[in-house]
């Protein structure tokens, strides 16, 4: 018997739209969207807007035939710019690129520490 394993990744399109006109981390506050996969393979983009600021990132399926009864694993990857920022996923710091494996979708959290915010730019 053949299952379909979906991975996932996430690409920062636009993490740079994030570090807006701020220098205080105390306005900086998580934003969370949930994305019910049994529902939709192809989930829209997912946008965070503040202040007039607008970060998209965008959740990218594919799908993989394995052999059973091999069990059904994920894995997720982020593409970011390492030199002004580190993106931490479930509270480590994550390469961009660096494939991690996961066993469910639920309870994931993703965030980015910028090395320097200078205006609207992170340096």
């Amino acid at each position: 018997m053949k299952q379909i394993i979906k991975t996932f990744s996430l690409v920062l399109v636009s993490l740079s739209a994030l570090l807006f006109a701020s220098s205080c981390k105390d306005d900086l506050k998580p934003q969370e969207q949930e994305v019910d996969f049994s529902v939709s393979c192809t989930p829209p983009q997912a946008q965070i807007e503040r202040e007039g600021q607008m970060v998209t990132t965008q959740l990218l399926i594919t799908e993989q035939e394995v052999e059973c009864p091999r069990p059904t694993k994920y894995s997720v990857s982020f593409a970011y710019d390492e030199t002004v920022g580190t993106l931490l996923f479930l509270g480590k710091s994550v390469q961009s690129g660096a494939s991690i494996p996961l066993a469910s979708l639920t309870n994931l959290s993703l965030t980015y520490q910028a090395k320097e915010l200078v205006g609207t730019k992170s340096k």
